[in-house]
């Protein structure tokens, strides 16, 4: 029978760090959201999976970033997986939005039923969209021509690929995401897409009991711009 789980993250942070489109892909791996950042893993398991997220940043001030997102994903039929997420981010006179949605294929690497044994490909598509609000934006000089109108606009889509297996216990994925598909020259209309990311994961399942196991893996996040995180 397939089986309903959600994982929810309710986050309240006073300390600052960079903000993004959504919750930083750490975080997502930790929250057993890896689904958000390789489409190989949609629908990994029999099981649906529902990924609720909310950060604030800042909860004292009213206008600190906040993020918001939402993502399901599951084995539709056979060896194919599909999933879908969504996201709204605002950060003073900044607010963002997109969705992501795409699809995965399975191929077994052993006779196991149980899809222990499996390697798996996939890829999505973000659509995402950034508003600036410039009444929102106060000068001291109270002219600025470079805040000329109310608001702008950027919409880009970008496209992801992925890679996973897992067997035998040991797990490992990669994936490629945000290649640009509008907008895709370094600067287009005064508009810059985003670095193409690369992630790399590995890890093992340490059973020492049979209701209890211990799951070592890393996470490394590289980029176009030659920045990592680890």
């Amino acid at each position: 029978m397939r089986k309903l789980y959600a994982i929810v993250c309710l986050a309240l942070l006073s300390n600052a760090y960079k903000a993004q489109e959504s919750l930083p892909y750490y975080q997502q791996y930790l929250l057993d959201g890896d689904f958000l950042f390789n489409p190989a893993q949609y629908g990994k398991t029999d099981d649906v999976q529902l990924n609720l997220n909310y950060q604030q940043q800042f909860s004292k001030f009213n206008d600190g970033p906040n993020v918001q997102s939402v993502g399901i994903n599951a084995n539709i039929f056979d060896r194919v997986g599909a999933g879908i997420s969504v996201f709204r981010d605002s950060n003073g006179p900044i607010s963002a939005g997109g969705i992501t949605a795409g699809a995965s294929y399975f191929i077994p690497l052993s006779s196991e039923g149980d899809r222990k044994d499996q390697f798996s490909f996939g890829t999505s598509v973000n659509f995402y969209n950034m508003n600036f609000d410039y009444t929102q934006v106060n000068t001291e000089q109270g002219y600025d021509p470079n805040l000329i109108g109310t608001e702008g606009n950027i919409f880009m889509v970008y496209a992801n690929f992925g890679l996973a297996a897992t067997y035998r216990n040991l797990f490992g994925g990669v994936s490629v995401n945000d290649i640009a598909l509008s907008n895709d020259e370094s600067i287009v209309n005064n508009y810059e897409p985003s670095p193409i990311k690369f992630f790399l994961n590995l890890g093992y399942d340490w059973h020492v009991g049979d209701n209890m196991y211990f799951t070592p893996s890393v996470l490394v996040n590289l980029n176009t711009n030659s920045t990592r995180l680890m």
